[in-house]
């Protein structure tokens, strides 16, 4: 497949207010949660 992009079938507007595009939001938590693995920090704080 070579288009992975999500839209909001049952509530279109929905789409307008997304700003950050999903590859990026799933690279920020993983560098997020990587962050407090080698920080030492709990993951749920």
């Amino acid at each position: 497949m070579l288009d992975l992009r999500l839209a909001s079938v049952r509530w279109p507007e929905v789409d307008a207010l997304a700003e950050t595009p999903l590859v990026a939001g799933l690279a920020a938590t993983a560098a997020d949660v990587r962050a407090r693995v080698v920080s030492g920090r709990p993951l749920d704080a």
